[in-house]
């Protein structure tokens, strides 16, 4: 039995922030959430700093989290088939990777200000619903019913990463903006870049590509190394470019027009060059 150390306490039973929560969601809440928890005054769950999981069978969050100070981990969830009820902001990171049976992104937050990661979600089909702003790194690789990058967040102010994706056939809905790097490495269907992201901060990354057999539609800023090596469908003559633009022979705009020109596609088609 509860004990109550005063009578208004046992007067006030029932009706305080609880009272916003069923019991299922209270016996929920004290099974799976790890450490204390408290509910706010609009029935939002809320933790101090991060928040994690102690038991990670459920197959969906049966409440509605507020906004975390900390990281909301709810990554290796592998019964976990929707992020409804996650915050709408994070100000550390949030991590829903290795959840085997995750189809959708909806209702994951829609503003990060750490990392953003959805790694090895082996049934989701689509970026659809994940934030708009991720302030550090973020990752898709390792999502083999990816086809696309669409619904993948506009910002990302570190790095990006969707390598082996192993049906990825274009990056159109990639972030236009990258802070650090961008990596796209052993996607063995994509054959082209169109829709790469316009500005990468660091090294651009698409080696070991099968079918890449274009780069065109490559960032128009790329401020660290452009990597294309073990492409066999890419032309050897791009090599050229590439190797000078690296060895700081030429800047990246000067790389980049020369592997979008016209003139040179139709040099290179004749075999001038």
């Amino acid at each position: 039995m509860k004990k109550f150390n005063t009578y208004k306490e046992f007067l006030n039973e029932g009706v305080g922030p609880l009272k916003h929560l069923t019991q299922e969601q209270v016996d929920w809440c004290n099974k799976h959430i790890e450490g204390k928890w408290s509910v706010n005054s609009k029935g939002e769950v809320t933790v101090s700093k991060n928040l994690s999981f102690k038991d990670r069978s459920f197959d969906r969050f049966p409440v509605q989290f507020a906004s975390v100070k900390g990281d909301f981990n709810c990554s290796h969830c592998p019964n976990l088939a929707s992020l409804e009820g996650a915050p709408d902001h994070v100000d550390g990171g949030f991590d829903c990777s290795y959840c085997d049976n995750l189809v959708s992104l909806k209702g994951a937050p829609s503003h990060v200000d750490g990392y953003f990661y959805c790694y090895a979600c082996y049934e989701l089909t689509s970026l659809k619903g994940a934030p708009d702003h991720v302030g550090g790194n973020s990752g898709c690789s390792d999502c083999p019913k990816l086809t696309s990058l669409e619904g993948a967040p506009a910002h990302v102010g570190g790095d990006f990463d969707c390598t082996e994706c192993d049906n990825l056939t274009s990056l159109e809905g990639a972030p236009a903006h990258v802070g650090g790097d961008f990596d796209c490495n052993s996607c063995s269907t994509l054959t082209s870049l169109e829709g790469a992201p316009e500005h990468v901060g660091g090294d651009f990354v698409c080696s070991v590509c099968d079918n890449l057999t274009s780069l065109k539609g490559a960032p128009a800023h790329v401020g660290g190394e452009f990597d294309c090596e073990g492409c066999p469908k890419l032309p050897d003559s791009f090599d050229e470019i590439i190797n000078d633009y690296n060895d700081d022979e030429i800047a990246w705009k000067r790389a980049h027009k020369l592997i979008n020109s016209k003139t040179y596609m139709g040099a290179k088609n004749i075999g001038l060059i």
